[in-house]
């Protein structure tokens, strides 16, 4: 088996890989949407039916919506349906915070549905005091004779059951999960940004004294050859460090008596 081969068995693996992660986390994605959406649905069909005693005054059954019942669910569906998002672009890090927090919003779907089914009647008693007028937990069971419940509320805990359930296994399985998009994780490329700057710099900063030693050693044989005496060697002043054109100078030697502008490699003027 050549080494070509072998390269590309590793790069199907790892496209297998991808594409098995990618299906795992749009599997979750889905199943978290669909529970968000189901238990949103059932928040909105009628839970339970009340039925009071003849002195009520009321005939029928009375309709309780799990608007009424479990007034909670709406927020935590809603909820769900924001964090499916939010999980397509997450991080490692997030996606275990987002892991946690659609576990517990599955619970709390579960809790709110299992508390209106322990009490239809404490559920639907806003329904029942709208009716009659009467307020109060004794006063309104009272008044209820019977009290029966849909299947939307099972459907609503299965929903919530769905929901736990999906952020237990993010929990699980989110080190399997494809990266997200580099755009979304602009504190990694901000570093990666900063660690490129310092390179090129460090780069920058190497040729640049190559190009200085280089320029240099060029510039000092291109004198020898010429006769070109950059650093002042063949000119007195130059070599004593007296510079003719500086004020302090030019007064040392007006003081001595000798002209500053008089110097010998300064062509004469013609009158």
């Amino acid at each position: 088996m050549t080494g070509a081969d072998i390269g590309l068995g590793e790069n199907l693996g790892r496209q297998s890989r991808t594409r098995r992660a990618r299906r795992l986390k749009y599997s979750i994605m889905l199943v978290i949407a669909a529970g968000s959406g189901l238990a949103l649905l059932g928040w909105t069909q009628t839970w339970y039916g009340l039925i009071l005693i003849d002195s009520a005054g009321h005939a029928g059954p009375l309709a309780v919506s799990g608007q009424v019942a479990a007034p909670a669910v709406s927020a935590l569906a809603l909820s769900g349906l924001a964090l499916a998002g939010a999980l397509s672009i997450a991080g490692p890090v997030l996606r275990a915070v987002f892991g946690v927090l659609e576990a517990l919003l599955g619970a709390s779907v579960i809790l709110s549905v299992v508390l209106s089914e322990l009490d239809p009647v404490t559920a639907g008693a806003p329904v029942v005091s709208q009716v009659t007028g009467v307020t109060g937990t004794d006063s309104v069971h009272a008044l209820v004779s019977t009290a029966s419940s849909t299947l939307w509320p099972i459907v609503t805990l299965i929903a919530g059951v769905a929901m736990l359930a999906a952020g237990i296994v993010v929990i699980v399985t989110l080190r399997r999960w494809p990266d997200s998009s580099q755009k979304y994780q602009s504190v990694r490329l901000a570093a990666d940004r900063q660690v490129a700057g310092d390179e090129a710099a460090a780069e920058a900063t190497a040729t640049g004294d190559n190009v200085s030693e280089d320029t240099t050693a060029v510039f000092a044989a291109e004198s020898d050859e010429f006769g070109f005496d950059p650093a002042g060697e063949g000119d007195p002043e130059k070599a004593s460090g007296e510079d003719p054109t500086d004020p302090v100078s030019a007064w040392d030697d007006l003081t001595r008596g000798s002209d500053p502008t008089d110097r010998p490699d300064k062509p004469k003027r013609r009158g």
